[in-house]
C-alpha cells in the first residue's frame, strides 16, 4: 500500500494480490510469476491507481486453484502479461473490470462448462497473436458475455482463434480478426466476430 514493491522476477504464490488506497507506490513485477491460491472471491484488485506507478507487461498471472464461486479480477485499466485459468474441473467464472490491456488471456476446462465475464462499457485489449486463448470442448461451452446485461468491447490488431464459445454482448474490432469457431453460438449482441474456423495459412 506504500513504498516500492520489486519482484525480481521470482515466482509468487498468495491468495490476492493487492495495491490499494492512495499513498505513492511503485510496483515492479517484470516476468514474475504470480500464483494466485484464493478459493473464490476477489483474488486481484489493482482498481485504485491514484498515485500507482505499475509495471508488468511481462508478468504472469495464474489462479491456480478451482472453485465453484465467482473469482473477481479487478485490473484498474493497468497493463498486464498472460492472465491463465484453465484448472481442470472448476465451475467458477471470471469477472474481469476495467479497460485492462493483456498480452494473453488463457481460458478453458475440459470438463465444465464455464463464463468469462468482462465489465460493460470497457475495451479490453489483446497484445499477441491468439491472444485471447479461449477454448471449449463440444458440450461444455465457454461463454464470454458481460457482467450486467449490456456489451463489452475487445480489441487487437492480431488474429484471435477461438472455438466451442457461447457469445454474449461481445463487440470484438481493433483490425484484427476474431475467430468464434465454427463450434460456437451467436447468442446475440455481438459484432466483429467471425463464426467459422479460421483459414489455414502456410507457404511450401
Amino acid at each position: 500500500q506504500n513504498g516500492t514493491f520489486l519482484s525480481n522476477n521470482f515466482t509468487i504464490s498468495c491468495k490476492k494480490f493487492s495495491s490499494s488506497g492512495s499513498a505513492v507506490r511503485t510496483v515492479t513485477l517484470g516476468t514474475s510469476t504470480i500464483n494466485l491460491t484464493r478459493g473464490s472471491s476477489l483474488i486481484w484488485d489493482t482498481s485504485t491507481i491514484t498515485n500507482l506507478t505499475w509495471s508488468a507487461a511481462s508478468s504472469t498471472i495464474i489462479i491456480s486453484v478451482g472453485g465453484s464461486s465467482t473469482f473477481n479480477f479487478n485490473g484498474g485499466g493497468l497493463t498486464f502479461g498472460t492472465l491463465t485459468y484453465i484448472v481442470s474441473g472448476s465451475t467458477g467464472e471470471l469477472d474481469i473490470t476495467g479497460s485492462n490491456s493483456f498480452a494473453q488471456i488463457n481460458f478453458s476446462d475440459v470438463t465444465n462448462a464455464r463464463s468469462l465475464k468482462f465489465t460493460a462499457a470497457t475495451t479490453t485489449t489483446i497484445r499477441n497473436t491468439n491472444g485471447f486463448n479461449i477454448q471449449g470442448t463440444s458440450g461444455k461451452l465457454m461463454t464470454i458475455a458481460s457482467v450486467t446485461a449490456a456489451t463489452h468491447t475487445l480489441t487487437s490488431t492480431q488474429k484471435q482463434i477461438c472455438n466451442y464459445l457461447h457469445l454474449t454482448n461481445s463487440l470484438a474490432g481493433g483490425g484484427g480478426s476474431w475467430y468464434a469457431g465454427a463450434n460456437s453460438t451467436d447468442n446475440g449482441g455481438n459484432t466483429g466476430w467471425i463464426f467459422t474456423a479460421a483459414p489455414i495459412t502456410g507457404g511450401g
